[in-house]
Protein backbone atom coordinates (compact mmCIF):
# COMPACT_ATOMS: atom_id res chain seq x y z
CA UNK A 1 0.00 0.00 0.00
CA UNK A 2 1.36 3.45 -0.91
CA UNK A 3 0.03 6.65 0.61
CA UNK A 4 1.02 10.20 -0.30
CA UNK A 5 1.68 12.09 2.93
CA UNK A 6 2.65 15.67 3.75
CA UNK A 7 4.55 15.00 6.98
CA UNK A 8 4.31 18.68 7.94
CA UNK A 9 0.50 18.49 8.04
CA UNK A 10 -1.37 17.02 11.01
CA UNK A 11 -4.42 15.98 8.98
CA UNK A 12 -2.24 14.27 6.38
CA UNK A 13 -0.27 12.23 8.93
CA UNK A 14 -3.46 11.19 10.72
CA UNK A 15 -4.99 10.16 7.38
CA UNK A 16 -1.89 8.00 6.76
CA UNK A 17 -2.32 6.26 10.12
CA UNK A 18 -6.05 5.80 9.55
CA UNK A 19 -5.55 4.27 6.11
CA UNK A 20 -2.85 1.90 7.40
CA UNK A 21 -5.08 0.84 10.28
CA UNK A 22 -8.07 0.29 8.00
CA UNK A 23 -5.99 -1.79 5.57
CA UNK A 24 -3.98 -3.89 8.03
CA UNK A 25 -5.93 -3.69 11.28
CA UNK A 26 -2.87 -2.62 13.28
CA UNK A 27 0.30 -0.49 13.15
CA UNK A 28 3.39 -2.30 14.40
CA UNK A 29 6.30 -0.25 13.03
CA UNK A 30 6.88 3.37 12.03
CA UNK A 31 10.09 4.33 10.22
CA UNK A 32 10.49 8.11 10.06
CA UNK A 33 12.70 8.61 7.01
CA UNK A 34 11.17 11.66 5.29
CA UNK A 35 13.70 14.50 5.20
CA UNK A 36 14.93 17.40 3.13
CA UNK A 37 18.53 16.77 2.06
CA UNK A 38 18.68 16.61 -1.72
CA UNK A 39 18.55 20.04 -3.24
CA UNK A 40 20.25 21.74 -0.28
CA UNK A 41 23.35 23.69 -1.14
CA UNK A 42 26.51 23.92 0.94
CA UNK A 43 25.98 27.39 2.43
CA UNK A 44 27.55 29.46 5.23
CA UNK A 45 25.20 29.54 8.23
CA UNK A 46 24.47 33.26 7.92
CA UNK A 47 23.45 32.92 4.27
CA UNK A 48 20.86 30.16 4.67
CA UNK A 49 17.49 31.66 3.65
CA UNK A 50 15.04 31.75 6.56
CA UNK A 51 12.35 30.06 4.47
CA UNK A 52 14.74 27.18 3.69
CA UNK A 53 15.64 26.84 7.39
CA UNK A 54 11.95 26.69 8.31
CA UNK A 55 11.18 24.13 5.61
CA UNK A 56 14.03 21.82 6.70
CA UNK A 57 12.86 21.99 10.33
CA UNK A 58 9.23 21.43 9.35
CA UNK A 59 9.95 18.26 7.37
CA UNK A 60 12.92 16.83 9.28
CA UNK A 61 11.72 17.49 12.85
CA UNK A 62 8.05 18.45 12.97
CA UNK A 63 7.30 15.68 10.46
CA UNK A 64 8.66 13.04 12.82
CA UNK A 65 6.69 14.46 15.74
CA UNK A 66 3.45 14.49 13.72
CA UNK A 67 3.94 10.94 12.39
CA UNK A 68 4.67 9.67 15.90
CA UNK A 69 1.63 11.50 17.23
CA UNK A 70 -0.52 9.89 14.54
CA UNK A 71 0.47 6.26 15.25
CA UNK A 72 1.29 6.15 18.96
CA UNK A 73 -2.36 6.03 20.14
CA UNK A 74 -2.83 2.87 18.03
CA UNK A 75 0.42 1.35 19.34
CA UNK A 76 -0.58 2.14 22.93
CA UNK A 77 -3.90 0.40 22.41
CA UNK A 78 -2.05 -2.63 21.01
CA UNK A 79 0.37 -2.57 23.94
CA UNK A 80 3.41 -2.51 21.66
CA UNK A 81 5.07 -0.85 18.71
CA UNK A 82 8.43 0.09 17.21
CA UNK A 83 9.46 3.54 16.02
CA UNK A 84 12.75 4.05 14.14
CA UNK A 85 13.79 7.64 13.46
CA UNK A 86 16.48 8.27 10.84
CA UNK A 87 18.97 10.87 12.02
CA UNK A 88 22.40 11.41 10.42
CA UNK A 89 26.07 10.85 11.16
CA UNK A 90 26.56 14.57 10.51
CA UNK A 91 25.55 15.19 14.13
CA UNK A 92 28.67 13.43 15.42
CA UNK A 93 31.22 15.48 13.49
CA UNK A 94 29.37 18.77 13.02
CA UNK A 95 29.41 18.90 9.23
CA UNK A 96 29.89 22.57 8.31
CA UNK A 97 27.87 24.62 5.81
CA UNK A 98 24.71 22.54 6.28
CA UNK A 99 23.72 23.99 9.64
CA UNK A 100 19.99 23.63 9.14
CA UNK A 101 20.25 19.97 8.09
CA UNK A 102 22.72 19.03 10.86
CA UNK A 103 20.65 20.90 13.46
CA UNK A 104 17.47 19.14 12.35
CA UNK A 105 19.14 15.73 12.60
CA UNK A 106 20.46 16.58 16.07
CA UNK A 107 16.88 17.39 17.01
CA UNK A 108 15.81 13.95 15.73
CA UNK A 109 18.35 12.37 18.08
CA UNK A 110 17.08 14.42 21.05
CA UNK A 111 13.44 13.80 20.14
CA UNK A 112 14.11 10.06 20.08
CA UNK A 113 15.70 10.01 23.53
CA UNK A 114 12.98 12.10 25.13
CA UNK A 115 10.12 10.22 23.47
CA UNK A 116 11.60 6.84 24.43
CA UNK A 117 11.64 7.92 28.07
CA UNK A 118 8.13 9.33 27.88
CA UNK A 119 6.79 6.06 26.46
CA UNK A 120 8.47 3.82 29.04
CA UNK A 121 6.04 1.13 30.18
CA UNK A 122 3.78 1.35 27.13
CA UNK A 123 5.42 -1.46 25.15
CA UNK A 124 6.53 1.04 22.49
CA UNK A 125 10.22 1.46 21.85
CA UNK A 126 11.77 4.37 20.01
CA UNK A 127 15.23 4.26 18.43
CA UNK A 128 17.33 6.22 15.98
CA UNK A 129 19.85 5.36 13.30
CA UNK A 130 22.61 7.85 12.44
CA UNK A 131 23.87 6.74 9.02
CA UNK A 132 27.20 7.98 7.76
CA UNK A 133 27.80 9.31 4.29
CA UNK A 134 25.62 7.43 1.84
CA UNK A 135 26.24 7.65 -1.87
CA UNK A 136 23.00 8.89 -3.37
CA UNK A 137 22.05 11.23 -6.17
CA UNK A 138 21.24 13.84 -3.50
CA UNK A 139 24.72 13.47 -1.98
CA UNK A 140 26.36 14.04 -5.35
CA UNK A 141 24.78 17.49 -5.58
CA UNK A 142 26.48 18.62 -2.36
CA UNK A 143 30.09 17.98 -3.34
CA UNK A 144 32.27 18.37 -6.41
CA UNK A 145 33.05 15.22 -8.48
CA UNK A 146 36.60 14.88 -7.07
CA UNK A 147 35.41 14.98 -3.45
CA UNK A 148 32.60 12.55 -4.29
CA UNK A 149 35.11 10.14 -5.86
CA UNK A 150 37.19 10.30 -2.64
CA UNK A 151 34.13 9.50 -0.51
CA UNK A 152 33.27 6.67 -2.86
CA UNK A 153 36.75 5.17 -2.58
CA UNK A 154 36.81 5.38 1.23
CA UNK A 155 33.33 3.91 1.59
CA UNK A 156 33.92 1.05 -0.84
CA UNK A 157 37.31 0.18 0.66
CA UNK A 158 36.44 0.66 4.33
CA UNK A 159 32.89 -0.58 4.77
CA UNK A 160 32.53 -4.24 5.65
CA UNK A 161 29.64 -5.93 3.91
CA UNK A 162 26.97 -7.73 5.89
CA UNK A 163 27.09 -11.48 5.52
CA UNK A 164 23.94 -13.40 4.71
CA UNK A 165 23.71 -14.32 8.41
CA UNK A 166 23.79 -10.71 9.62
CA UNK A 167 20.78 -8.46 9.74
CA UNK A 168 20.83 -4.72 9.13
CA UNK A 169 20.69 -2.68 12.37
CA UNK A 170 17.08 -1.56 11.80
CA UNK A 171 15.90 -5.18 11.88
CA UNK A 172 17.42 -5.69 15.34
CA UNK A 173 15.62 -2.55 16.48
CA UNK A 174 12.35 -4.04 15.37
CA UNK A 175 13.05 -7.16 17.45
CA UNK A 176 14.40 -5.28 20.48
CA UNK A 177 12.28 -4.96 23.61
CA UNK A 178 10.72 -1.70 24.72
CA UNK A 179 12.13 0.64 27.33
CA UNK A 180 15.79 0.71 26.33
CA UNK A 181 16.45 3.17 23.50
CA UNK A 182 19.13 2.09 21.08
CA UNK A 183 21.18 4.26 18.75
CA UNK A 184 23.01 2.71 15.82
CA UNK A 185 25.64 4.89 14.16
CA UNK A 186 26.44 3.73 10.65
CA UNK A 187 29.45 5.14 8.87
CA UNK A 188 32.27 4.26 6.52
CA UNK A 189 34.03 1.34 8.11
CA UNK A 190 32.15 1.10 11.42
CA UNK A 191 28.90 0.45 13.15
CA UNK A 192 28.58 1.88 16.64
CA UNK A 193 25.80 0.91 19.00
CA UNK A 194 24.89 2.64 22.25
CA UNK A 195 22.04 2.01 24.63
CA UNK A 196 20.50 4.56 26.97
CA UNK A 197 19.05 3.75 30.34
CA UNK A 198 15.58 5.19 30.88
Amino acid sequence: MAVTVDVTNDQSTHAMATQALQRFGRIDILVNNAAIYGGLKVTPFDQIPETEWDQVMAVNVKGIWLCCRAVIPVMKQQGKGKIINISSGTIWHGTPFLLHYVTSKGAVFALTRALARELTGTGINVNTITPGYTMTEASKTLVDPETFAGFKQRVLVGLPSLSNKQSPPSSSMVRQGAGSPLVVALGAGHVGVSRFSV
